[in-house]
């Protein structure tokens, strides 16, 4: 059974893993000021972080984050004070997005490149005037990540020629 506003199309697997969308959230609060002092991981796939004023969560998921993502990132801020953020790598459904404007509620998504793009009002608020360089890139290359016990993402194998070792085969069953 699909989650509400999703479409068999809008099912996709993320092009980045669970560490790297961690690490580009952690390095883009510690860009606009609010470096993580506190980290949790109360699920698998959601990692919450707290510090500098900013309550945020990142849920890793293969569909769209639902209005249930909001909901429940609300009742894991009840205790803190300041803006709350909730990061995606697929994006949020429209009742999510109607739940965050009510609940000012600031929606990012991180693209395949490590962009942090702001899908609401709050978001775009936090965003920073300086640009933010993404820690990462999609060049099979991975970044020096923090050990906080996430899964390390894997960089595919490369085929080279076994000649001159220059350019790319395909690998041979």
């Amino acid at each position: 059974m699909r989650r509400e506003g999703t479409s068999l199309r809008s099912i996709r697997q993320p092009e980045i893993s669970l560490a790297e969308a961690y690490h580009v959230m952690q390095s883009f609060l510690v860009h606009i000021g609010a470096a993580p002092t506190d980290i949790e991981e109360p699920v698998d796939g959601v990692v919450e972080v707290g510090g500098g004023g900013v309550f945020s969560r990142l849920k890793f998921d293969k569909e769209p984050l639902s209005q249930g993502a909001v909901l429940s990132l609300l009742r894991a801020s009840e205790r803190t004070s300041g803006k709350r953020a909730l990061f995606s790598v697929t994006g949020f459904t429209q009742s999510a997005r109607a739940v965050c404007r009510a609940r000012d509620v600031a929606l990012f998504n991180i693209d395949a490149n490590g962009e942090v793009l702001p899908i609401s009002r709050s978001a775009r608020g936090l965003m920073p005037e300086e640009h933010f360089t993404p820690p990462i890139r999609q060049d099979n290359r991975l970044p020096v990540l923090p050990d906080v016990g996430l899964t390390q993402a894997r960089p595919q194998p490369e085929f080279k020629c076994r000649d001159c070792g220059s350019h790319d085969i395909e690998q041979l069953a």
